[in-house]
């Protein structure tokens, strides 16, 4: 989603009737504008529970701790590879699997928000193996929305804050699958190339843009992008 400040005779995205909220932030500097890498710990599902697996790694304090080492069990696989220590690795922040989507995008979400609504680049990435938990986490669900309808609500809410500014919100949608890029609100638009532009910075060619004027009809556009995503299914989606 982009954002900018115009005169011109773009339509303007409404103020919405959502309530305000504080959110102010401290202005970005290097020192508080930085990459923040954070884990979800999810709980078993219930194939892992039948199977009765377990956790392979315990946490606290930010850091998770490697506590189950499937070569201490399997004497074969102990002979044919060599002896590793367990391990152990320290995140900016580690979420519990009873925190929920409103804990994260608290925590995550909201300082993305702050500083693109600034006028700063911003970038919420979700990254795992299939079944971690990522579409649950960026969309989530009805009872828990995701990072991206709670970003989208807040961007409005920023708005309703601004009464002496004016804000065109643009939305595009691709997805990069096999190394190539594909236009997901224009689907007949695929193999598009990645520029760079002095003043606009890297961008795709030919990507369709959207002027939105409220959370629905961007939320509209995002289902309608996912539903032309190229997807692929395994045994852990079971």
């Amino acid at each position: 989603m982009s954002r900018s400040s115009s005169k011109g005779s773009v339509p303007r995205t409404p103020r919405s009737s959502l309530g305000k909220r504080d959110i102010s932030s401290p202005q970005p500097t290097s020192q508080n504008v930085r990459v923040n890498v954070c884990v979800r710990v999810r709980p078993l599902n219930a194939l892992e529970k039948r199977t009765k697996q377990v956790d392979a790694w315990s946490y606290g304090n930010d850091e998770i701790f490697q506590t189950y080492i499937p070569w201490d069990k399997d004497k074969e696989s102990k002979r044919k590879s060599k002896k590793k220590e367990a391990m152990n690795f320290r995140f900016d922040k580690i979420f519990l699997p009873e925190e929920n989507n409103e804990d994260i995008h608290d925590y995550v979400g909201t300082k993305v928000v702050d500083f693109v609504m600034k006028g700063y680049h911003g970038c919420l990435f979700a990254y795992g193996q299939t079944s971690a938990g990522k579409t649950h986490t960026i969309h989530g669900a009805k009872q828990d929305p995701g990072l991206i309808p709670r970003s989208i609500s807040l961007i409005f809410k920023y708005i309703e804050d601004q009464p002496d500014r004016e804000f065109v919100l643009r939305v595009s949608f691709f997805e990069i699958y096999n190394e190539i890029v594909n236009d997901l609100l224009a689907p007949q638009s695929v193999n598009l190339r990645i520029r760079e532009d002095r003043k606009k910075g890297v961008f795709v060619q030919g990507l369709k843009e959207e002027v939105v004027m409220g959370s629905e009809q961007v939320l509209a556009l995002i289902s309608m992008g996912q539903s032309h995503r190229h997807v692929g299914r395994t045994n852990y989606n079971e």
